[in-house]
Order: C-alpha cells, then sequence, then structure tokens
C-alpha cells in the first residue's frame, strides 16, 4: 500500500493510493493536526484503475485518485494509515503514511518552498554507495560478469519486495536520496511541492535487456518492475510534499518520439508501438502527468504564477531519425503556453523538461538527442515571447546531467531572463553531462541565446552550482526559497544538497535571486 501527494492547490490536493487486491479493511484519515477532516476507505468505490501485479502468487494492484477539497491555505495535513481490527486480527496502530501542506495566499505571510530534481536512475541509489560515480575507480574486468549479476539478483530483490510488500510502506527511506531528503526536511527545508522534470524513470535501461526480442508480456514486466523499484526507493521523498511530475525521454526510450537506433528491441514497429502503448498507461497511471497545469500564489493570483509546460508526450515525430521537426508541443498546448507568457502581470516561472538555453544540434547529434532548439519554429516563437514579456521569469529544468544557473540579460527590455537546471538526482551509468558552461560564461556556442538565426536576444551569463564539488554530475537536488520582499518583489533563495553531502564537496548556489 502507498499514498503519493499530486497537484495540491490553496484548497486541495490528490491522492494517489494503491493497494493490492488482497488488501482489505484498512483505511485513510486526512487530518489537521488531531482534527479529522478527511476519511476514506477503498470499500467506497471500486477503483480507478487495475493493473496486474507481476510478481508471482500476488493479486492485480488497484489504484485511486482521491481528489481532497475544501481545505485551509497554507495549511500542513498528514495522511494517516488506519490498519484492519477485528476481533481475530489487529494489526499495527495507525501511523502517518503521507504528509502535504496547501498552497499559501501569499509570500508575505510565509515562504514558498520548491524541490526541483531530474534524472533519477534507482541501480544508483544505494545506501551504502559512496563517492561520486565519475570519481569511484572502475571494476577490474575480471570482477564485472559478478558485479552485473549481483546487479541483477539486487533488481529482482527490490521488485519483488516493493511488488510483494502490503501494509502501508516503511517508516523509514530505503533509498539513499529519500535519505538525503528526509534530513533536508528535519533540518527545517521541508518543501511544499516538488517539481520532478523528467527522467523519473529509466525505462530504456539496462542496455542489453534490449539486445533481443521482447514480448508483450515482458514488456509489462520490465515496465512494471521499474515503476515497482523505482516509487518503493522514493517512497519516502513522493510521500512527502506535493508532487508534479513532467515528462522526458527516458519515461519511453532514449530521444523519444524519434525512433531508436541502438535499442535492437525497439527498431520493429509494432514493438516499438505496443512499448510505446504500456509506457502512456503507466505515465497516466501512476505519475498522473499533465500536458500543461499552472497556479498561482498571491490574492488574486497578483504575486507569482507557475506553468508546466510537458514538451515531450506529443512532441512531433521525425519521418527519419536525421528528418528536421518543427513541434515540442501540439499546437493547442503551445498556445496555452504563449498565451500564459503574454498575459504575465506578474513575475512568472516556467517548468519544463529540457532547457531552453541550449545548442541547435548537428546531424549525428541529433540522431541521439535533440533538445528544444532542434524545433526551430516552436522555439524561436518561445524566445520572442519570452523576450517581450511584461515581467521576469525563472525558468526550471532538468535533463542535462549538469547543475548550472543562468542569467539572461535582454536587449532593449526592461526584465530579465533567468534558467536553474538541476540533474541528476542519480547518474545513469556510463552517462556524463551534455554540456556545461564555465563559471566566467565562457564555452562553446549556447552561452548566448541565439533565437536559431538573426540578432541575439541578449547575452548569458553562467555559473556552475556545483562548481566547488569538484564533479559537475553530482548527484544532487536544489531547493528553492519564495519570498516577497520589502518592494514587492519575489526573491528566490536557491539551496543545493548532494545525495551524498558526506563526500566533502561544497556546493556554490547562485546569490538570492529578484523576480520583478
Amino acid at each position: 500500500m502507498q499514498v503519493v501527494i499530486h497537484r495540491p492547490t490553496v484548497s486541495g490536493a490528490r491522492l494517489w493510493i494503491q493497494a493490492e487486491l488482497k488488501e482489505r479493511g484498512w483505511s485513510l484519515e486526512v487530518r489537521d493536526g488531531e482534527q479529522v477532516v478527511h476519511a476514506w476507505s477503498p470499500d467506497e468505490r471500486d477503483p480507478d484503475h487495475l493493473m496486474t501485479n507481476v510478481a508471482p502468487r500476488s493479486t492485480d494492484t488497484r489504484i485511486w485518485f482521491v481528489d481532497l477539497a475544501g481545505l485551509t491555505p497554507g495549511t500542513e495535513y498528514t495522511v494517516w494509515y488506519l490498519p484492519r481490527r477485528s476481533a481475530w486480527s489487529r494489526e499495527d496502530g495507525d501511523r502517518v503514511v503521507a504528509s502535504f501542506r496547501t498552497l499559501p495566499t501569499s509570500l508575505r505571510d510565509q515562504p514558498f518552498r520548491v524541490l526541483l530534481a531530474s534524472c533519477y536512475c534507482e541501480d544508483r541509489d544505494e545506501r551504502g554507495q559512496t563517492g561520486s560515480l565519475l570519481t569511484r575507480a572502475a571494476p577490474p574486468r575480471w570482477a564485472r560478469p559478478t558485479l552485473g549479476v549481483g546487479r541483477r539478483l539486487r533488481r529482482a530483490r527490490v521488485a519483488l519486495s516493493s511488488l510483494l510488500r502490503t501494509g502501508p510502506p516503511s517508516g523509514e527511506p530505503t533509498g539513499r536520496v529519500a535519505a538525503r531528503y528526509q534530513d533536508v526536511r528535519r533540518l527545517g527545508l521541508r518543501p511544499d511541492v516538488k517539481f520532478l522534470v523528467g527522467d523519473q524513470v529509466y525505462l530504456d535501461a539496462p542496455y542489453r535487456d534490449f539486445l533481443l526480442p521482447m514480448g508483450q508480456s515482458r514488456m509489462k514486466r520490465h515496465i512494471s518492475r521499474t515503476y515497482s523499484r523505482t516509487w518503493e526507493k522514493l517512497n519516502h521523498l513522493l510521500a512527502h510534499g506535493g508532487n508534479f511530475f513532467v515528462t522526458d525521454d527516458h519515461e519511453f526510450w532514449n530521444n523519444y518520439p524519434a525512433n531508436p537506433l541502438a535499442w535492437i528491441t525497439l527498431l520493429r514497429r509494432r514493438t516499438r508501438e505496443r512499448w510505446e502503448l504500456h509506457a502512456r498507461d503507466f505515465l497516466h497511471k501512476v505519475q498522473d502527468t499533465q500536458r500543461t497545469v499552472g497556479f498561482d500564489i498571491g490574492p488574486d493570483g497578483r504575486e507569482l504564477a507557475f506553468f508546466l509546460a510537458d514538451t515531450r508526450v506529443r512532441r512531433q515525430r521525425p519521418r527519419w531519425p536525421w528528418s528536421p521537426v518543427e513541434r515540442f508541443m501540439a499546437e493547442d498546448d503551445f498556445g496555452e503556453l504563449l498565451a500564459w507568457i503574454r498575459g504575465l502581470d506578474v513575475p512568472g516561472v516556467l517548468v519544463t523538461g529540457q532547457p531552453l538555453l541550449a545548442p541547435a544540434r548537428d546531424f549525428f547529434p541529433r540522431l541521439l538527442d535533440r533538445g528544444l532548439p532542434d524545433h526551430a519554429d516552436q522555439y524561436r516563437r518561445l524566445c520572442d515571447a519570452l523576450a517581450s514579456a511584461g515581467h521576469d521569469v525563472l525558468i526550471l529544468s532538468g535533463d542535462v546531467h549538469y547543475a548550472r544557473y543562468a542569467r539572461v540579460t535582454l536587449t532593449d527590455r526592461a526584465h530579465v531572463l533567468h534558467e536553474l537546471v538541476a540533474s541528476p538526482l542519480t547518474l545513469l551509468p556510463a552517462a556524463g553531462n551534455h554540456f556545461g558552461a564555465g563559471p566566467e560564461g565562457e564555452g562553446p556556442e549556447h552561452t548566448s541565446p541565439f533565437p536559431l538565426d538573426g540578432e541575439p536576444l541578449g547575452t548569458a551569463t553562467y555559473s556552475d552550482p556545483l562548481r566547488g564539488s569538484g564533479d559537475p554530475c553530482r548527484d544532487h537536488f536544489m531547493i528553492l526559497e519564495f519570498g516577497r520582499s520589502g518592494d514587492g518583489a519575489v526573491t528566490v533563495d536557491v539551496s543545493v544538497h548532494l545525495v551524498r553531502p558526506e563526500d566533502g564537496a561544497a556546493p556554490t548556489p547562485p546569490g538570492p535571486l529578484v523576480l520583478r
């Protein structure tokens, strides 16, 4: 049984609840302190979704979406698990399985904290593992087959323990990322919401699993086990604080929706279509992603506006892997994004799965990975809209296995663009950072925000928040604390939290940002 909090608002939230069919008699209560504000039992209604559990001798998994309403703004709520009680059976006592806070009505009353993270590889989330992936010595060749078998057995153990577990989740984190999140919360930095901006799962890993044909049952088993292992490891992080999910390519396959070139299993069109169908099914039933979603903070939304845009799930599919494409969103979704930018009468925060400031790729790099600038028409229109916005805009993103801050001073414009990138949460084996920029702004072509042709929109300066860590790919997440200054501007304090702080690294986050 597991509870995850989705998309809290000023007066409500959505609970994602999953439990096996054989788990009976339990119930949940949502409490404000000692007061019960909502009680719910799985016997009240049929589940929204029924999914096959691939573990042996287990029953189907039931999933409910429970929408809460009528809650008090800016208030902390806890979700309690009440076990089955009878004359013959009495499970352990009531316990907290999730918590969240509704959105505040004003930044003046209390700060609003956001966690930003992307790119989570469950294989690398091991409690006893120390050191950065890039700084750990590679094992000798003779030991690699044994280590490979060990990794397979570990993945099977984690998946089966997750799929077979009944009752409430463990009160203690099972993964290193969740344990670090718990430590940060205990220090008083309790995020109100988390923006998990892509690659929450790596369905296309490990690569060796995609060298032979794969039947439909094996597809479902692979995807189900990957999600089960990931949600098991991240349970404490997902259960405490609200979650907004944005999709990126590895929720399907690398460079989705372009046809994969190296993943032999997915070269056959019919296999690829079935894989995509199952991957979308899990996106809908587990991550509950939305193509676009926005919310405002402040009286009548007059302080800060947020907009999350999924630039992956309805991206234009190239005819051939090298063919040019124009759209990273469907036109109706993209129209909502442009309308939000043009209608800004307060500072805005735009959340996407890939950075805005990136180079347009040449022929061969485009075969392996396409960024937003590789979709020329919509990228140009998005840049023009941001350059004409009425207020400062902060862009939050991930994907590139690099922590980065950029400030764009626009030509002949009073407002400023900021971009923060947080990636990875745990680094995929054998992956490195896609690109970076030095602390003084030196680096490749993308250090100037060109709209693909014509004059640049302005000048950009870059800094590396992990400069003091000795590793541009060190596992981390960021917490942004939004507040209101005396002159009415929105302030953003950024802190960088290493998943393995005992390594002695010292992140250097950007100084307080000011949005006007």
